[in-house]
């Protein structure tokens, strides 16, 4: 799903909403994974990674509630990391059998096989549970949402200055490029909030 920066809206106002709906997707897919667990942990991932970013555009408004909030979300992130790896990993090595020229070949992935799965076994019993570990996530992604819901990102010209600056270097270098995910015209975005202060 593609998201945008309102410019009508403002720059903070608007990445406060999407930080929100990128919070609450990823705590959705952690409480009701649909398409299977580790579906729902690469998506949830994805959602915090995306979260994270937003953070450093906006993080001159309130460096210490950025620097606070990345490291709450790079510790989900970071405590999920175990469970996508190892699908990760299984996931590869179903697709590299598929493509097994001789049987040699054959049997070295299905031993590969066999000793990640062990691994991942293993790997899950420090963690305890899965679902409890997915659902402790799930409840941290919430909480990041009621600390965006109380954070104070009262714009200062000087610091909505630095803000558009960040994002006109990022536009620079990364050329016309959406600055965050999906079919976004950003420029517009970034610049209008240093107008309207």
């Amino acid at each position: 799903m593609t998201y945008q920066l309102r410019p009508e809206d403002g720059l903070i106002k608007s990445a406060k909403a999407v930080l929100t709906e990128q919070l609450l997707a990823a705590a959705d897919y952690l409480e009701n994974p649909v398409n299977g667990r580790d579906e729902a942990v690469h998506q949830a991932r994805r959602k915090l990674k995306r979260a994270r970013a937003l953070y450093r555009l906006i993080s001159a408004a309130a460096p210490d509630f950025r620097k606070q909030e990345n490291i709450r979300l790079r510790d989900i992130a970071r405590s999920l990391a175990n469970l996508r790896n190892a699908s990760a990993l299984m996931e590869s090595l179903s697709y590299l059998q598929a493509w097994a020229q001789n049987e040699e070949e054959q049997q070295a992935l299905n031993a590969a096989t066999a000793s990640l799965a062990a691994r991942c076994a293993q790997t899950l019993e420090p963690n305890s549970d899965a679902d409890t570990l997915l659902a402790r996530t799930a409840t941290e992604s919430r909480a990041a949402i009621a600390a965006l819901d109380e954070a104070d990102f009262s714009v200062c010209a000087a610091k909505s200055g630095r803000v558009s600056h960040t994002a006109r270097r990022h536009l620079l270098l990364h050329g016309p490029e959406p600055l965050l995910t999906g079919q976004t015209s950003c420029a517009s975005a970034m610049f209008s909030e240093r107008a309207r202060v």
